[in-house]
């Protein structure tokens, strides 16, 4: 199994005499640093990929948001000129609509009377 070599602070501490109780407290707490930096380091590094990615779909949404205004706009603008150019269709289509409603919502109130 192959060791990963995780930066330049990296030390070895495995192989190593201690003669006394400071030198091992001192190596130990420079294992710490190197481990405290190191998980620091990756923090950052996914702290700015989820940066990325949260940017990059905050503007496809806004890219999107945006198209769904303009259809919008186009359909909106395509329906009243129709209508404009033909208002009885519509009035009928909605007097039609309207009356097929009121015929179902009845039938409902009826049967439970």
């Amino acid at each position: 199994m192959s060791q990963k070599n995780y930066g330049q602070e990296n030390q070895d501490f495995s192989n190593k005499d201690y003669n006394n109780k400071n030198d091992f407290k001192n190596d130990l707490k420079d294992a710490g640093k190197v481990m405290s930096d190191k998980v620091k380091s990756i923090g950052s590094n996914i702290k700015d990929n989820l940066k990325e990615n949260f940017d990059d779909v905050q503007s496809r949404a806004e890219d999107f948001g945006e198209t769904i205004k303009e259809r919008g706009q186009y359909m909106t603008a395509q329906l009243k000129d129709r209508v404009q150019g033909n208002p009885w269709a519509y009035i009928g289509g909605a007097a039609i609509a309207a009356l097929a409603l009121g015929f179902l919502a009845g039938r409902r109130t009826s049967k439970h009377d």
